[in-house]
């Protein structure tokens, strides 16, 4: 009897021990496994960390490279700025304008007639304001020729000089033209020396034109006047 007694006891200790041991190896598994988590853990933010900041030292390298490029770009424009002022200065200083470009032009026309350099050079010397006008100035009228106005009353002479002028057709509130002509825009005046030379010369008035002939000078003035017409004022005064 105490025979089975000792074999009972023997198998409690024995199946006691056998799930001390599976528990305990049990609880080994699970520490295992989470330290082999928190090290798979920990090693994967470093990588991250790692890939973060290579990130983020790239992003900075591109970051001032754009800058370098951005401050690049802002001195080529303030360069081409500079260059575009010193262009225009130079154009204005170079190419003639208004009345300048106007008198480069006939001097251009007489060369091109066969006027020589030294006969132009000559002249413009010897030009001055007349100081001896043999007559006081004269002021006539005569109606502006359009393309539903032409007639009588249309030219007026001076010195010899025929006079005449056209330009377009003025249009009134309803759009319908009129015969008399636009005095806010450019007319053609044509001065017609005996002979049959004529100049012409184009504008707004008014108008101011010279001419040289029988060796005087022959100075108009064409100004606006009542509707339809214009107003001639010449002079005659001695040249050179």
């Amino acid at each position: 009897m105490s025979l089975g007694l000792h074999e009972r006891r023997a198998r409690r200790r024995t199946k006691f021990w056998f799930a001390f041991a599976k528990w305990t190896f049990a609880l080994l598994m699970i520490l295992a496994a989470g330290g082999y988590a928190y090290y798979a853990g920990e090693n994967l933010a470093r990588r991250e960390v790692i890939r973060l900041d290579t990130e983020i030292q790239t992003l900075n390298d591109e970051r001032a490279k754009l800058e370098e490029e951005r401050a690049l770009l802002e001195e080529q424009i303030r360069t081409a700025v500079t260059r575009a002022k010193e262009w225009e200065s130079q154009y204005r200083r170079d190419v003639p304008t208004g009345e300048m470009q106007t008198f480069l032009g006939l001097v251009e026309k007489k060369l091109q007639d066969g006027i020589t350099p030294d006969r132009l050079a000559f002249l413009i010397e010897q030009a001055k304001e007349p100081e001896d006008c043999v007559d006081e100035p004269d002021t006539k009228r005569f109606i502006v020729r359009t393309p539903l106005q032409k007639g009588a009353n249309d030219s007026v002479s001076f010195f010899g000089i025929t006079i005449t002028a056209s330009g377009e057709s003025a249009v009134n509130q309803n759009g319908q033209v009129e015969a008399w002509f636009d005095i806010d825009k450019p007319i053609t005046v044509a001065f017609t020396q005996l002979g049959g030379d004529a100049v012409s010369k184009t504008g707004l008035l008014p108008l101011h034109h010279a001419l040289i002939g029988q060796g005087n000078e022959h100075r108009f003035t064409i100004s606006p006047g009542p509707r339809g017409f214009v107003l001639v004022t010449g002079q005659r005064c001695a040249y050179p």
